[in-house]
């Protein structure tokens, strides 16, 4: 294509296994021009993400480039040293990627990593490497004070900017955004990417969007490649993306889409609405928790809140990061003490949530699935391993065989089939999907009468994400479960729950049954979360 700024031509790349290759992506072939938003989409296992880090050379073993062109302005960056693409990154082509967290350094501050990354690369002293940071911080809309804090003193969200702040750094021709605000809340994902389009008009670099967010493509992209075993199966501009595409499987991933308001696809997900009665199984009172923070006073992020679960009911907790969500559901569980307040299961005595102490037989009655499915699997187990160990501690199998033969009985309880060739796997082995059900059959082997399920679908594409939740709702109308439900996303929540809990700034300041609340919300800061999820009408 003229004026390309990158052309991709013929890539080729295969996991080797067993001295073999097994062909991971296969001939993919596109290009960008300069100031253009490029968006990939494509399912889990399409090789999205394995053709970005081959562009920029960080595949990790057993992966392998086998053929093919990488061209930036005309220079070709796979020489075999892999020099070239040393002088290219962060100067000319930068990433921000999926988990920012994970991506900076714990030990270092924020402002140390803008030092790192711009004294790699440019003859500056800290102090005006320092300037620039500023300088970026500000245009991403974060306090200063960001620059001395470590990223654990941050949300995700503040986070995911600081990430942004640093691929601007050196101001690049081309920006990848691997799946970037995948574990984001509408809120802040939708300021997140005002302020990336409102960056690059301003500096005129060129976008390359790789996620599984086919609205948020259709509001950002201005072409759109479709992704399907390791080939681009369509590649269009937004207009003829948003009437449906031509290939199967754009309209396949289109059908999977959820609203977040209008008539319901009963398609997607049929349940049966549980209904509020007789005692409830979990009562929470007036929950209070607040965490010191050492530059200011401490933050409350838990208000007397106050809230009931119903058995066989699945409630969702709303709210933008840093609402306290997630703090909730660590106290619900044990994992975190309360500064105050109260939890009762069912008919036994109420207990203080002041300390992590749970009553006799609480570990078995609730139980807790976790957002992120790369890290809450200990990665020297196997899937067997994991799932024999509640079994084993609650006395639930005794023999080897019964422990295999409960183990083969929860991969296939959670559609993870042939369970026999998962069982021997280890996490690594796995898709981001199948280790999130791995964790599900995990916390269901003990049984438990209440599921705390904490963002389990975030970071998981939006077919996955569809299946698990029928599959998690399969479970709950078979046992007669109690659901948890923490999210942001408001359309799978309006599928998935019977009622909805709004939270803001550690507070409940909504609640109802899903379909009014969704359709007649009340308080301003709801209407305010359901304005951000609405996307641009699709066509399946």
């Amino acid at each position: 294509m003229p004026n390309s700024l990158l052309e991709i031509k013929d890539l080729r790349v295969a996991f080797v296994d067993e001295n073999q290759l097994k062909p991971i992506v296969k001939g993919v072939s596109f290009s960008i021009r300069s100031g253009e938003v490029l968006g990939i989409v494509g399912q889990s296992g399409s090789g999205k993400s394995t053709t970005i880090k081959a562009i920029l050379r960080i595949l990790s073993p057993p992966g392998v480039i086998t053929g093919g062109s990488i061209r930036f302005r005309g220079q070709e960056l796979l020489d075999p040293a892999g020099e070239n693409i040393r002088s290219f990154r962060w100067v000319d082509l930068s990433i921000v990627m999926q988990s920012a967290l994970n991506t900076l350094n714990p030990l270092m501050t924020i402002g140390d990593h803008f030092v790192d990354t711009i004294q790699q690369h440019r003859d500056l002293s800290r102090a005006e490497s320092l300037k620039i940071a500023h300088s970026l911080v500000e245009q991403v809309r974060l306090p200063p004070r960001v620059i001395n804090s470590h990223p654990h003193m941050l949300s995700g969200g503040m986070r995911q900017r600081v990430c942004i702040a640093l691929a601007l750094a050196l101001e690049p021709d081309l920006v990848i955004l691997d799946e970037c605000t995948t574990a984001l809340d509408v809120i802040v994902e939708r300021e997140i990417l005002d302020e990336m389009i409102a960056l690059r008009k301003k500096m005129g670099f060129a976008i390359l969007a790789i996620t599984h967010d086919l609205p948020l493509l259709a509001e950002i992209a201005d072409r759109v490649a479709i992704m399907a075993d390791g080939e681009i199966v369509e590649m269009a501009t937004v207009e003829a993306f948003r009437k449906g595409g031509r290939h199967p499987e754009c309209q396949r991933l289109l059908a999977e889409l959820p609203n977040v308001d209008g008539p319901l696809r009963e398609d997607l997900l049929k349940r049966k609405t549980a209904t509020q009665q007789g005692t409830p199984l979990l009562r929470v009172t007036g929950l209070n928790k607040s965490f010191p923070r050492p530059d200011g006073p401490s933050i409350q992020a838990v208000d007397d809140v106050s809230f009931e679960i119903y058995p066989g009911e699945t409630l969702a907790l709303i709210g933008e990061s840093g609402s306290g969500k997630s703090t909730i559901a660590r106290i619900v569980a044990r994992l975190l003490a309360a500064d105050s307040g109260t939890l009762q299961v069912g008919d036994a005595p109420s207990s203080p949530l002041s300390s992590t102490r749970s009553p006799k037989g609480f570990r078995r009655r609730i139980q807790m699935v976790f957002q992120d499915p790369f890290s809450s699997l200990n990665p020297v187990y196997t899937v067997g391993e994991h799932l024999a160990r509640p079994l084993k501690r609650f006395g639930r199998a005794t023999s080897r065989e019964e422990l295999r033969s409960q183990c083969l009985a929860l991969l296939e309880g959670v559609e993870l089939t042939p369970a026999a060739d998962i069982i021997d796997r280890f996490p690594h082995e796995l898709s981001g999907g199948q280790r999130q059900r791995v964790a599900i059959a995990r916390a269901l082997s003990v049984g438990p009468d209440l599921l705390i399920a904490d963002e389990p679908t975030s970071m998981i594409d939006l077919p996955i994400r569809m299946a698990l939740l029928r599959t998690l709702n399969r479970i709950r109308e078979e046992r007669g479960m109690s659901i948890l439900f923490i999210s942001h996303d408001l359309a799978a929540a309006r599928y998935f729950t019977d009622r909805i809990m709004v939270m803001k700034s550690g507070r409940i300041v909504e609640e109802g049954s899903t379909e009014s609340l969704i359709l007649a919300p009340q308080h301003p800061y709801t209407k305010r979360l359901l304005n951000a999820a609405r996307r641009p009408k699709l066509q399946p």
